[in-house]
């Protein structure tokens, strides 16, 4: 990912913060949509279970993706990040100077990009889970939703977790080169 201006600290971090807001507030606002549009009754320890029947396959099917991306939630965006370190490198072997300054810009994409991959993940399952959720009235689909938002707000980026991140990965690109 390149950009005509360098990115700054400040900026990613404001960034990361209105990203993960917006796609935090997205699946809240379709479950207060649905919540008052349709309100679920008392749930019932009937509506934990699931069937094998033809009838839950949205239900099994939102359940095993949910699953998956958490679990993607970590593999992908370390996959992207091993990616940009290993572009970072050959990039400075190619144009060798001003090590520091090129190595926080390009840290600072792969972090964003990374981050936006891994809410988007969490947010498309969590959108699954609440549709299955109102279609089938399984409330085991609501608690996964409850986990992947909460994975989400852990992810909330702040100026202490970009600056760790950042020393981390800084270190790394050091013991790479």
């Amino acid at each position: 990912m390149t950009s005509t201006l360098p990115l700054d600290r400040e900026q990613c971090l404001r960034n990361a913060f209105f990203i993960t807001w917006a796609l935090i507030g997205g699946v809240l606002g379709y479950l207060i949509i649905g919540l008052v549009l349709e309100p679920p009754g008392i749930p019932n320890i009937h509506s934990l279970s699931i069937d094998f029947d033809g009838d839950s396959v949205l239900t099994l099917a939102a359940i095993l993706i949910g699953i998956v991306a958490m679990v993607l939630s970590v593999l992908v965006p370390m996959l992207l990040i091993r990616t940009s370190l290993d572009a970072l490198i050959e990039n400075r072997k190619k144009t060798p100077g001003s090590q520091q300054a090129s190595y926080e810009c390009g840290l600072l994409e792969a972090y964003q990009s990374s981050h936006i991959v891994k809410l988007a993940l969490l947010e498309g399952a969590a959108f699954l889970n609440l549709v299955s959720y109102f279609q089938e009235g399984k409330t085991l689909c609501l608690l996964l939703v409850v986990l992947l938002v909460g994975r989400m707000l852990a992810s909330l980026p702040t100026a202490n977790k970009l600056a760790g991140w950042l020393d981390r990965y800084e270190n790394r690109l050091r013991q790479m080169a």
